[in-house]
């Protein structure tokens, strides 16, 4: 694979050159390295990944030294990453280090001994740079205003705290998930005792940081993959219908109902409970608690989990991407990067998306439409063709099936949901009966029917650019198309059967079409 590759269309008006980047994360706990695509706008996807079970954070004396085992293993793991970028291609490559490298007294001793072992530059972020990745990861994410993030690692939890979407307070904590459970979990399952010492402990280091002024409402977002994993059960505990974990909403039940499933089982237990792997099964507990009290302090009632991490954070840092920005720049964003696989032209998308939000604007009122329900519609727009890559006939399905799983940035799960429900219906079939069985387990029935409104609304703006038409909606329940005069693109009387159906029945509009 080669460092560059250039995307022909218009889309932002020019071509896109992408670059490849390597990110290693050398964590306390696990280590992973990921080779991404990026874009010149700060667009990025992942396109390879290799993980190792490290757990540096276990082979330190008192003091903090790494000791010689784990030398030799940071030394064996990053060498088998070269092994894994030499096979992508040798793009360049970001390594980093965190918490429990960070702390080592013995910290220059360890860097260069894995360096002199893999050939590999050993980059060891201080508490403010670990704490800014795990801020542009959340701030490439999703719109930020007056909220809280933590990313807890391994070794520590870093907290920031946004004002208007800028991070304004950043700080680190010794509250890591093996670095706790190391130090106040001595039996397994813990003891009552101990795990009263640990939520002591962390409330104490808690009351500390600036939580208290935190604005009520502010959301709670959580990195680090102790978070992902406490989601990933409660998805199942839940039959949670939508199987993403970047942007569930972990619950303050949720994380009381996993206390009561899983503080009282050995780990051996726990690694056998859907959604827990061997690497983190003796972390949790220390995570539940750690996530519980974060809720406590800040009053939040659920916890947003962010999929991406320090890795991501890196690799936004070094390709200079521009953080905050609204959620629909964070979504072109995606899309142009999920352009770099899919291979689609957003022109025409760009052009329905105009004529898209155009009615849909007009119709807000009417039918209490949201902004999110406009930034589903501006990603449908832009995606609805991006199934052609795999076949033309059934393209709403598939362009359905890219934006459910493509890594979109700046969407909620249910604007996720209405932009694919909206996708799929296109071109103006119905939603069969089992297709609106699972939407509506994934949506519930409104917003199921916002999806189907939003469906409709694109089928009448592809209508229109294709056949180079204006459409209007007057206050009399009609919705014209105007044909340009001059146009040689005939209206068939199918195109208006396939037109005035869903306009009806979905917008409770008569189509009308004039010229042509």
């Amino acid at each position: 694979m080669g460092s560059a590759a250039v995307v022909s269309g218009k889309g932002s008006g020019t071509s896109i050159a992408s670059r490849s980047l390597v990110v290693i994360d050398l964590g306390s706990n696990t280590s992973r390295v990921v080779l991404y695509d990026t874009t010149p706008d700060g667009g990025l996807r992942s396109v390879g990944e290799a993980k190792e079970l490290t757990r540096l954070g276990a082979h330190v004396t008192d003091d903090g030294t790494l000791d010689a085992e784990a030398i030799e293993r940071a030394i064996a793991t990053m060498h088998r990453f070269r092994r894994r970028i030499e096979g992508w291609g040798s793009p360049p490559v970001v390594a980093v280090a965190t918490s429990v490298v960070r702390a080592a007294p013995n910290v220059e001793e360890f860097v260069k001994a894995v360096e002199r072992g893999s050939g590999l530059r050993l980059r060891v972020l201080t508490e403010e740079q670990e704490a800014r990745c795990a801020y542009l990861a959340v701030a490439s994410s999703w719109e930020l205003d007056e909220d809280v993030l933590f990313d807890m690692g391994g070794g520590s939890l870093q907290v920031v705290v946004t004002h208007k979407g800028r991070s304004s307070f950043a700080a680190s904590r010794p509250l890591g998930a093996l670095r706790l459970a190391r130090q106040f979990l001595e039996h397994d399952p813990p003891k009552e005792k101990e795990l009263e010492a640990l939520r002591d402990h962390v409330r104490s280091s808690l009351e500390s940081l600036p939580l208290e002024k935190v604005p009520k409402g502010a959301k709670l977002y959580g990195v680090g993959g102790t978070v992902r994993a406490l989601a990933r059960v409660a998805m199942l505990m839940r039959e949670y219908p939508i199987p993403r974990v970047h942007g569930f909403e972990l619950r303050k039940r949720d994380v009381e109902a996993l206390a009561e499933l899983l503080l009282d089982l050995p780990s051996d237990r726990r690694e056998e409970v859907p959604g827990i792997s061997a690497d983190r099964a003796d972390l949790l507990p220390a995570g539940i608690i750690t996530v519980s009290e974060l809720l406590r302090a800040t009053g939040a009632e659920e916890v947003t989990v962010c999929g991406f991490g320090v890795r991501e954070g890196a690799a936004l840092e070094t390709i200079g991407a521009t953080l905050p920005v609204p959620a629909v720049t964070l979504a072109r964003r995606s899309v142009e990067a999920a352009r770099l696989g899919l291979g689609f032209s957003l022109d025409h998308g760009e052009a329905v998306a105009d004529v898209a939000l155009l009615l849909f604007d007009r119709l807000r009122g009417r039918f209490k439409w949201s902004e999110e329900d406009r930034l589903a519609l501006t990603i449908a727009a832009w995606m609805h063709d991006s199934g052609a890559a795999v076949d033309w006939p059934r393209h709403g399905w598939h362009s359905a099936y890219f934006v459910q799983n493509v890594s979109l940035r700046g969407l909620s799960h249910r604007a996720t949901q209405l932009a694919a429900v909206a996708v799929a219906l296109h071109e103006g079939d119905p939603l069969p009966e089992p297709g609106r069985k699972t939407w509506r387990r994934q949506l519930g029935e409104a917003d199921l029917e916002t999806g189907e409104r939003l469906g409709a609304l694109l089928l009448v703006a592809e209508a229109a650019v294709d056949l180079r038409a204006r459409v209007t909606a007057p206050d009399d329940g009609r919705l014209l198309l105007t044909v340009t005069e001059g146009s040689r693109v005939p209206v068939h009387p199918r195109t208006l059967s396939r037109l005035a159906r869903p306009a009806r029945k979905m917008l409770g509009m008569e189509l009308e079409v004039r010229g042509g």
